[in-house]
């Protein structure tokens, strides 16, 4: 509400007094109040609450309207706030007038004492409350009661003690206050003494008591009041007194409260004085129209309508139910606006009293008429399906009925709700809208059948939901045909069950899911509906709600498979407006989801597939709001046409291959033999031979190929059988031939001989068991590999390798000259000719050829060594190496000795151009040759060599081309002039010297004496003794000198003869 100010001044408007409001069925509001004391300047009133999240200002133009009653579909959501009334001046409103509207104050409210110890307070249900409150001030006490009490006794007060009572009635948390009307207490006449209520209708009332004639009673002094105690309703009538009394007030008004006062008059005084004074109600009028259903063995259903005007007052009504034979009562209370009641728990097969009644506690009406409708139905014909906050579907079966119409009746628990739908006789279901959240409801259904009758044919039971919030149950995500829901998890439960009722209630119904998770999708929805979805818990008996949401499910969308290869998939699907692109996510038996690539377009090929595979493919397309499912298809990608194929096998081997399978990364070779125990091998390319492998076997062989993404595939399967144990032999070769036998294998019609020499392979064909290979090239090693032909495929027999004859042939040097050389060489049968290959120093290969074995090489260089070799060539184009030799063609050089010393040699040669140096060999009797240092001059001297020794001397030159001789020569050392000399004798020794030899490193002296025997002593000096000799004894004596080369050489001989002893002279 805004607040106008004109010309700077502040307009303070009177404030309405008494405001209240009232919510109706039908979605009414009533607000009243009552106009200010001083309405001077008011020129009406506004009006403003908000309903369902709507706000509504209502303004009244005229100040003397105080009541207003709108009609507000907002009011459905129950969500109604604050009402607010002003009064308005002109065009404002001052905000210190906004008077806040509450719900009206319990209406009819009175107090009256029951004892010295009770007060009991009643009152009528002004409606729109949500319950009541009474304070008294001791302590304080403050007591909270539901919407459907009228009354409440306050016990256990202190007797003599004044208390203070306030009743309120109470609506989102604002108290609205009573006023309390006090009626006279109700005080027991002394000594039981008093009257009793005898007999009670609705328009009379019979008491009695009991007279004391003791107490000089001489008249008693009837008079009946109104409620108040003060305003007479029947003037006071004089009683005789007699032993028993009674009385009875007649024409009587039907649940209205009353005074009975009873006075005395004794004779010790004429003035009448309290006896007894009693309030009473007359019975109230009974609830009209009363009907009774049967709903099963253990529950009965009472429908009723209120008492008819006028004088129908009431507090409540009471429905009972008297076990006829226990005498146990069920009974059930509910408030004035009550129309309904069901009574449970009811014994099977008993017989009970029945009955609703109006009730004044502690009055109750007479027990009204009704109307029964009997059961026809059996357990089950009727259920209550789906289930949300404000709407609930009944569902029935009615065959062997025979019912023109039915009439679906939904009563709430506390009687204050009644909904009625009538359907034609082939309808089965029935939706109720606009009802109280969290609200329990019995739905009947009642059949009119074609006489005219009724009967029931079930009924059932079920709890509306609590209102939509945004965390008790989630609407997580929906496809066109599907919800997925979470919510709340309740303790104690096993299970939960989800109704869903479409906006336009076109679909409804249940989902169950079991366990206590607390997420589940609805299927088969509708699409594009937007739904109302409810979740409540069960332990398999009892239900407790957990909430309610709105979600609306996506429009239908097809993914279709267009076409499928053996490794890619073609996808089509429905454009969605407004979307960014679309993906494809796919899954194979591996259960890892891959993406492809967005595309905009409304199709894609997935490609990189394995053959005959089975994939689940999902379309999301993206748009402003984030991803949504179009939808999942599978496909199989078509089966590769693979085959497994034994290309051949040994005794111990099988050659296997098969059908290269696209995207593989590797093949996995399982094969079992005899013992049934399976191998494995792998391999990367579509081909592999198993070896290891038992001689005349079977093997069952599968393979199975390996994707980058790990997924498999069978390429097939097949069966081998080694080879027996067979052998080839090779019984004879020549030089060009060669003669094989091999082992036979049955049911063979050929036999098939490879042969190859590592460059050349070959074919042969026998019919037997054996085979002559000819046109073989000699001296050659050949491979020779036997299989065998059958009508079961082909198999290796076995292979033997064998080297022909060497074809006795030789190549000759026959002449040379400085250009030239004749060679000739051993006649090849069968060839037609000859080719002569020859290699000089610089490395290049030339080539002649002839016809006849022999030939003359010409333009060579003198001096020079050739490799010479010869090819021959048969008329069937085989060739064979022929030999190779060596050539060195003549240079026209001298070796000379110019000098020879008895331990030196000087040479000289003939100069070679282009030689880089050259270098003298030379090699003595022992044959052991030695070489000088290289010299760059013609000529060199040789030392350190042994006199009077002959020696051989080749000169060799060294250039670019290698090595070459120049000539060699023989050569004598001139002899040593040596002797060996006896320089002294005694009877056993001999001194000796000789002749000091050049380069000796030690000199060997070698005596023999009479005895034959050879001694020998060594020394390093050319002189020495010889001891131990025998006297008078001739020794011949031998010296030898051996250089720091080896070599050995006599110095030369003599003789001596030792000297005799004294006794050897005696005996002369």
């Amino acid at each position: 509400m805004g607040v106008h100010q004109q010309r700077g001044v502040l307009y303070s408007c009177m404030t309405p007094t008494g405001v209240y409001f009232q919510v109706h069925l039908l979605n009414y509001i009533t607000v009243s109040w009552t106009a200010p004391l001083n309405p001077t300047g008011v020129t009406g009133y506004v009006v403003q609450y908000t309903a369902g999240g709507v706000d509504r200002t209502e303004v009244i133009g005229d100040p003397t309207v105080t009541t207003i009653t709108l009609q507000d579909p907002n009011l459905a959501a129950g969500d109604l706030g604050n009402v607010l009334v002003a009064s308005l001046m002109g065009e404002d409103v001052d905000p210190a007038n906004i008077v806040l509207a509450v719900a009206p104050p319990p209406a009819g409210a009175t107090i009256q004492q029951t004892s010295d110890t009770s007060y009991t307070i009643s009152w009528g249900n002004p409606g729109n409350v949500d319950g009541y409150v009474i304070s008294y001030d001791q302590g304080p006490v403050s007591i909270e009661l539901p919407v459907d009490r009228t009354s409440e006794q306050i016990l256990d007060l202190t007797p003599n003690v004044d208390y203070v009572f306030n009743l309120y009635s109470q609506r989102n948390g604002i108290r609205t206050q009573a006023q309390l009307s006090v009626l006279p207490p109700v005080i027991p006449p002394p000594d039981d003494t008093g009257i009793t209520i005898d007999e009670l209708g609705e328009d009379f009332i019979n008491f009695i008591w009991d007279h004391d004639s003791t107490q000089g009673i001489i008249s008693y002094v009837v008079t009946l009041f109104a409620s108040d105690g003060t305003t007479t309703v029947v003037k006071a009538q004089p009683l005789v007194p007699m032993t028993s009394m009674t009385h009875r007030f007649n024409g009587l008004t039907p649940g209205t409260q009353y005074v009975i006062d009873v006075d005395i008059i004794t004779s010790s005084n004429p003035t009448p004085s309290d006896f007894d004074r009693k309030p009473q109600f007359t019975r109230p009028k009974p609830p009209t129209n009363v009907i009774f259903y049967q709903l099963s063995d253990s529950a009965q259903l009472f429908r009723w309508q209120p008492p008819l005007p006028p004088n129908n007052f009431f507090i409540d009504y009471l429905v009972l139910a008297e076990n006829a034979n226990t005498g146990v009562v069920l009974e059930n209370v509910l408030p004035q606006g009550a129309s309904s009641n069901a009574i449970r728990g009811l014994q099977s097969g008993a017989n009970y009293n029945l009955g609703v009644f109006t009730n004044i506690e502690p009055i109750t009406s007479v027990l009204a008429d009704f109307t029964v409708v009997p059961l026809v139905g059996t357990a089950g014909d009727v259920t209550i399906g789906a289930v949300t906050a404000r709407e609930l579907v009944v569902l029935w079966m009615s065959q062997g009925i025979d019912a023109q119409s039915f009439v679906v009746h939904l009563f709430s628990e506390d009687g204050t709700q009644e909904y009625s739908q009538t359907f034609s006789a082939g309808t089965s279901s029935a939706i109720f809208e606009k009802l109280t959240p969290d609200t329990l409801y019995t739905a009947v259904v009642e059949a009119i059948t074609t006489a005219g009758g009724s009967t029931t044919v079930g009924s059932d039971s079920a709890t509306t939901n609590t209102l939509p919030d945004s965390t008790s149950v989630i609407v997580d995500s929906t496809t066109s045909t599907s919800a997925a829901l979470s919510w709340t998890a309740v303790t104690a439960v096993t299970g939960y069950i989800i109704s869903y009722i479409s906006q336009d209630r076109s679909d409804t119904g249940t989902f169950v899911s079991t366990g206590p998770g607390t997420i589940a999708t609805v299927p088969g929805l509708q699409p594009q509906t937007t739904y109302t979805f409810s979740v409540v818990g069960t332990d398999g008996t009892d239900v407790v709600n957990v909430g309610t949401a709105d979600g609306t499910t996506d429009i239908l969308t097809d993914v279709n498979v267009d076409s499928v290869s053996t490794t890619s998939a073609t996808l089509s699907w429905t454009p969605i407006p407004g979307s960014f692109f679309y993906r494809v996510f796919y899954t194979g038996p591996d259960g890892v989801e891959q993406s492809a690539n967005p595309v905009t377009a409304t199709t894609d090929t997935i490609i990189g597939l394995t053959p005959g595979t089975l994939y689940t493919f999902r379309v999301e397309a993206t748009d402003g709001g984030g991803q949504r499912v179009l939808g999942n298809v599978p496909a199989t990608t078509d089966a590769l046409q693979t085959e497994v194929q034994v290309d051949s096998v040994t005794q111990n081997t099988a050659a296997i291959s098969w059908t290269s399978v696209p995207g593989s990364v590797l093949y996995r070779i399982f094969y079992t033999g005899p013992d049934g125990v399976e191998q494995q091998a792998t391999s990367t390319n579509p081909a592999t031979t198993l070896t290891g492998l038992t001689p005349a076997s079977q093997y069952a062989i599968r393979v199975q190929s390996i994707s980058s993404t790990g997924q498999q595939l069978d390429v097939g399967t097949t069966t081998a059988t080694t080879d027996l144990l067979s052998q080839v032999t090779l019984d004879s070769i020549t030089s060009y031939t060669a003669t094989l036998s091999y082992t036979a294998i049955p049911g063979a019609f050929s036999y098939t001989i490879t042969y190859s020499d590592g460059t050349t392979t070959n074919t042969a064909q026998s019919f037997t068991t054996s085979a002559v290979i000819p046109n073989l090239n000699p001296g050659t090693v050949y491979q020779f590999l036997v299989r065998s032909s059958s009508i079961n495929g082909q198999r290796d027999v076995g292979s033997v390798s064998g080297t022909t004859d060497a074809l006795q042939t030789e190549v000759r040097v026959d002449s040379v000259t400085e250009n030239t050389a004749v060679i000739s060489w051993t006649p090849v049968p069968g060839s037609v000719i000859y080719q002569i290959f020859y290699t000089g120093p610089d490395g290049v290969e030339r080539s002649v050829s002839s016809i006849d074995p022999t030939t003359t090489l010409t333009g060579l260089t003198a001096g020079t060594q050739y490799a010479i070799r010869v090819r021959s060539t048969s008329n069937t184009g085989q060739q064979l190496e022929v030999g190779t030799t060596t050539a060195t063609t003549d240079l026209q050089t001298n070796v000379n000795v110019d000098s020879v010393s008895t331990t030196s040699a000087t040479l000289s040669w003939t100069p070679v151009p282009g030689s880089f140096f050259y270098r003298v060999f030379y090699t003595g009797p022992d044959g052991v040759e030695q070489q000088g240092n290289p010299v760059t001059a013609p000529t060199d001297t040789i030392t350190g060599l042994t006199p009077g020794t002959l020696y051989n001397f080749r000169v060799e030159a060294t250039d670019g081309g290698g090595q070459r001789i120049l000539g060699s020569v023989p050569a004598t050392t001139e002899p040593l002039q040596t002797e060996v000399r006896v320089d002294s004798v005694t009877e056993n020794t001999a001194v000796i010297s000789w002749t000091s030899v050049p380069g000796s490193v030690i000199y060997q002296i070698f005596y023999t004496g009479t005895d034959g025997i050879q001694r020998v002593v060594s020394t390093t000096d050319p002189t020495t003794t010889l001891t131990g000799l025998t006297p008078g004894s001739h020794y011949d004596i031998r010296v030898q000198t051996t250089s720091s080369t080896g070599q050995q050489s006599d110095v030369g001989t003599t003789t001596t003869t030792t000297g005799m002893s004294m006794g050897m002279v005696r005996r002369m």
